[in-house]
C-alpha cells in the first residue's frame, strides 16, 4: 500500500505581516468610583477608636501626653535655654547651671569650648545660691565635673 501524503491546506491561511513595534500611549486612568468616607466621618471614627484605647488601658504612673518632656542623663532631666544647660532634678535641692563662654567651629559643627560650672540651690527664680563654681575646657570635662558635684552634694545632703 502506498501511504499518501496531504499538503497542507492553504486556503485558510493569511499571509503574516511583520510585527513592528508601536510605542503605546499611555491609558487615562478610569475615575474610580468613591467608595470613602468623607474625611470628617473617618476622623470620628478615629477619635473614637483612641479614647476607647484609653478607657481599656491599664492606668501607669507614666507622664502625660501634656507633660513637657525633657533629655535625661543618668535619672536626671537637662534642660538647654541658649548657653545655658541646666541638669538636675527640679525636685532637689541642688542643680547644675553650665554656662557655655565661648564656642569653636570643628568641621561644620559649633562646639563649646569654655564652660562655667555652678553647683547651685534649687530655691526658686532668683533665690539661688551658688556653693561651688568652676571654669573647664570643653562641655565633657565640664559635664564630668559637675555631674560628679551634684551626686556627691545629695548623697552627703540625705546623710
Amino acid at each position: 500500500m502506498e501511504k499518501k501524503t496531504e499538503a497542507p491546506k492553504t486556503e485558510n491561511l493569511k499571509p503574516e505581516k511583520p510585527k513592528t513595534e508601536k510605542p503605546k500611549a499611555a491609558k487615562p486612568k478610569a475615575d474610580k468610583p468613591k467608595t470613602e468616607k468623607p474625611r470628617a466621618e473617618a476622623a470620628k471614627k478615629d477619635a473614637a477608636k483612641t479614647e476607647a484605647a484609653k478607657k481599656e488601658a491599664p492606668k501607669t504612673d507614666a507622664p502625660k501626653a501634656d507633660a513637657p518632656k525633657y533629655f535625661v542623663y543618668d535619672g536626671k532631666p537637662m534642660v538647654r535655654r541658649g548657653d545655658v544647660i541646666y541638669y538636675g532634678d527640679p525636685k532637689e535641692k541642688y542643680i547644675i547651671i553650665f554656662t557655655i563662654n565661648s564656642k569653636k567651629t570643628v568641621g561644620d559643627l559649633e562646639v563649646a569650648d569654655s564652660v562655667t560650672i555652678e553647683l547651685s540651690t534649687n530655691n526658686g527664680h532668683g533665690k539661688e545660691k551658688i556653693i561651688r563654681k568652676a571654669k573647664r575646657e570643653g562641655l565633657y570635662s565640664a559635664f564630668d565635673i559637675g555631674e560628679f558635684w551634684l551626686r556627691d552634694t545629695l548623697e552627703n545632703a540625705q546623710a
